[in-house]
């Protein structure tokens, strides 16, 4: 009983004074058994209706949403399994008491886990069997909206017309009313095509504004929320300050034609296929050259046809990105293979090679992408965030990060190679450094773990090439202090921005709950990292290219050869992204497809190289 109290007083302290006293809206959350197609456009037509997709992955997002998990983690704005307990954790009904608002459930549902039975008062505790008639529902509704806030009410349609036209009369009676989400009890069948098993339809009526497509500044999609974002949005609905230690952002809804969300529904599944098959075919080519030249000690000139299909295939996706708003699986597919297969032999044996210029284009087509144009990164098989699995919704995922980092080294040495000036060398580096620093900050990029990647691994670069002190000491400190700066800059700048992104919203978290946020945040991408790493396919690939570096190092070793500024550039920024990303394996990975190209690139034109 006393931590109960100790609880409500916290509630009380994080809340209350930031509630917003003049907002009396009513508020009401149906939950459905089933939303299908037919559902979602009668609603957007008659009742404006706004529609987003959400993302409901709770755990694998391989396997079916466990119901329980789903309304834990909406009831609490934290992804909790079912197994977990929520004495400690935030909840609607804790808040809702917290703050003198007034909740009731109606139903028998799974979703009455939304509700905590120790924070209501006793009549509300057991829920109600609803009786499917439009007279009883409404009195029900409206005795309890005289003096209530919030009312959630399960649904159980069942694909019955009778129980359909009660639904609809809700809505149209309270669609300016109340603010009204609808959400489902897991995956609808329609939903369940291309391995989709966590995209669930939302639709939102806010009373004060006209239907359109969902978003929020937890995704920056548009159509496309998480479902940490419902507890922020009911809760502010009822005139509650979400605060930053929240986890979603509230939901709001734009301009924009609602009927959109099947476009952005398909595309979303059907980049997630394109992905891994792409992903697969790279794997099978990097594996199978580098075993053999692991057994043969040379490559064949079919490895360097491979090797440049491979370089060419994520410059034709970057590109196809600017070119294509509607996906088509087929047609993606054709065009990447077939005009990268098409280049890499043309290329071969009438210009030659272009392993550093298309480096080159690529790295600056990614830059164009992040700063002016970043919808066309996500249209593209590299650059797609998965949302499916809802780990990351905008900036720059791990993978295209791998590419953007792999692609920077050799900017770096091309630039340095064909600019004979060496003040005009030094100069463009630090801006080009720069503007890669700014790429991946939280403003642009949004990925923290690549920032400091690029910190640490840069920083060799600027040691070697720029500053060249004899005073080693005064050096380390000066790089040292560079590093604190830039990392505090990029951190801050985040945190005091009214557009708050991950950091940010991470510090505020520290500063509410202490540093056990930090703990947490370890472990979980500590595990992350040793999961990646261990369970295929990313282990083999690991593996193998591990395999491939030590060798190159031992073949050095023994013939007394110093590795060379960029071999080290490359193993340093490889080894930085591998343990400061939680999907490191890919960034990784993607940055030794750019190294291997290299060495290829280097044996071709050395002939005191074996090639076979």
């Amino acid at each position: 009983m006393l931590k109960k109290i100790i609880l409500i007083v916290i509630i009380i302290i994080c809340f209350k004074n930031k509630s917003y006293a003049a907002n009396n809206d009513k508020n009401m959350l149906l939950v459905l058994d089933n939303i299908d197609y037919e559902i979602i456009n009668e609603l957007i037509v008659d009742y404006n209706c706004s529609i987003g997709l959400m993302n409901a992955c709770i755990e694998n997002y391989f396997k079916d949403i466990d119901l329980d998990s789903y309304f834990m983690t909406i009831a609490s704005g934290e992804k909790i399994k079912a197994k977990r307990q929520l004495d400690n954790i935030l909840t609607l009904s804790k808040i809702c008491n917290a703050n003198h608002k007034k909740l009731k459930y109606i139903g028998k549902g799974k979703s009455s886990i939304l509700i905590d039975k120790d924070y209501i008062s006793m009549e509300e505790k057991e829920g109600l069997d609803i009786i499917y008639r439009k007279e009883w529902l409404i009195e029900k509704i409206d005795n309890f909206f005289h003096d209530g806030d919030l009312l959630i009410v399960d649904l159980d349609i069942d694909n019955i017309e009778e129980r359909k036209e009660v639904f609809k009369d809700i809505l149209s009676i309270y669609n300016r009313r109340a603010n009204i989400l609808i959400i489902s009890q897991g995956v609808p069948q329609k939903f369940r095509v291309r391995f989709n098993k966590t995209i669930v339809p939302v639709l939102y009526i806010d009373k004060h504004k006209e239907g359109g497509i969902l978003t929020s500044d937890s995704t920056k999609r548009i159509g496309i929320i998480s479902i940490l974002d419902l507890f922020p949005t009911i809760i502010k609905n009822m005139g509650i300050s979400t605060t930053n230690i929240t986890r979603g952002s509230p939901i709001y809804t734009i301009k924009g034609n609602p009927n959109r969300w099947e476009s952005i529904f398909l595309n979303s599944v059907g980049m997630n296929i394109i992905k891994y098959i792409i992903y697969g075919v790279f794997v099978f080519i990097q594996s199978t050259v580098i075993v053999r030249y692991l057994l043969n000690n040379g490559y064949k000139y079919i490895d360097v046809f491979l090797v440049n299909t491979c370089q060419m295939a994520i410059f034709i996706s970057l590109v196809m990105g600017i070119i294509i708003k509607n996906l088509d699986i087929y047609i993606y597919l054709s065009t990447v293979f077939f005009v990268s297969i098409g280049w890499s032999f043309y290329s071969r044996r009438s210009i030659g090679n272009m392993f550093d210029l298309l480096s080159v284009f690529t790295n600056l087509i990614i830059l164009y992408g992040v700063f002016f144009n970043i919808e066309m990164l996500y249209r593209s098989f590299i650059g797609y965030n998965n949302i499916l699995a809802g780990g990351r919704f905008y900036g720059l995922n791990n993978d295209i990060l791998g590419v953007l980092l792999g692609t920077s080294i050799i900017t770096i040495f091309y630039i340095k190679k064909y600019i004979d000036n060496k003040f005009f060398s030094k100069m463009i580096i630090i801006c080009y450094i720069a503007i890669i620093y700014i790429a991946l900050s939280s403003r642009f990029g949004a990925n923290f773990g690549g920032y400091l990647t690029a910190i640490f691994s840069t920083v060799f670069v600027i040691s070697k090439f720029i500053f060249k002190r004899r005073n080693k000491i005064s050096s380390i400190v000066f790089l040292i202090i560079l590093v604190g700066i830039l990392v505090f800059v990029n951190i801050y700048l985040d945190y005091i921005s009214y557009d708050i992104g991950y950091m940010g919203r991470f510090i505020s978290r520290i500063k509410e709950i202490g540093s056990q946020e930090i703990v947490d945040m370890v472990i979980i991408k500590a595990k992350q990292v040793l999961f990646m790493i261990i369970v295929p396919p990313w282990s083999i690939t690991f593996l193998v290219h591990i395999f491939f570096i030590l060798n190159l190092y031992r073949k050095s070793y023994k013939q007394h050869i110093n590795l060379s500024y960029i071999d080290i550039s490359f193993f340093v920024i490889m080894f930085f992204s591998l343990l400061l990303n939680d999907t490191g394996v890919t960034t990784f990975f993607y940055i030794n497809t750019y190294y291997l190209t290299y060495k290829i690139d280097m044996q071709m034109k050395d002939h005191t190289f074996k090639i076979n």
